[in-house]
């Protein structure tokens, strides 16, 4: 019985016109092995150095060590992002300016804390309010912002389901509008403020 000969050997022997003899051993399962690394890598060289650079040529399959080395690759990546995206929340906040507002002599006990995030969109306002009196009906309460001569309205809400966030917004910047406050307006009295201001406060 003939002894096996070793796939690369053979290879080795042939020329330029063993075109056909090259097609059978690369369709060969044993010149493929999984086990078999080396001989995969060997074919591959043996094969580039004929045909020079050849573009999108499959690498080999990675073995054991390999793919154990993309998946530390893999993971150190995914911590990178996690991290990245941390960063990225942390810097965020950084943007909210948190303003507190006091209740006036219309409403003494009422307060309430407003974060301020200027976005593309607008001037976005959380405000959470706490002790204001829900608007009587046929009223409503009115938010602004203001600086020192002029004032623009932020949205309106009347708190009869408690006190709670509420999310207002604005067509301008805190910067250029620092100061806000909450009106009590009429219903059908006209968009202006009504001056019954029931809670203040200022950015900075």
């Amino acid at each position: 019985m003939n002894e096996p000969r070793d796939p690369v050997a053979e290879l080795d022997e042939l020329d330029d016109g063993q075109t056909a003899a090259l097609g059978a051993l690369l369709g060969s399962g044993a010149v493929w092995a999984e086990d078999d690394q080396d001989t995969g890598e060997r074919i591959v060289a043996l094969v580039a150095a004929e045909a020079g650079p050849v573009e999108g040529l499959a690498p080999p399959r990675p073995g054991r060590d390999d793919r154990r080395h993309l998946w530390l690759i893999g993971a150190v990546a995914v911590l990178f992002l996690a991290v990245g995206v941390a960063i990225a929340l942390l810097v965020g906040d950084d943007d909210t300016i948190e303003v507190a507002l006091v209740g006036t002599e219309l409403a003494p006990n009422a307060s309430a804390v407003a974060e301020l995030d200027d976005t593309e969109q607008g001037l976005r306002i959380l405000l959470e309010v706490t002790g204001l009196s829900s608007a009587p009906p046929g009223t409503y309460y009115q938010a602004w912002v203001r600086n020192e001569s002029d004032g623009v309205a932020a949205g309106t809400f009347h708190l009869r389901g408690g006190d709670g966030e509420i999310e207002l917004w604005a067509g301008v910047s805190s910067f250029d509008y620092p100061v806000l406050i909450v009106t009590l307006q009429q219903e059908g009295a006209g968009p202006a403020s009504s001056g019954e201001v029931v809670l203040r406060g200022r950015a900075g």
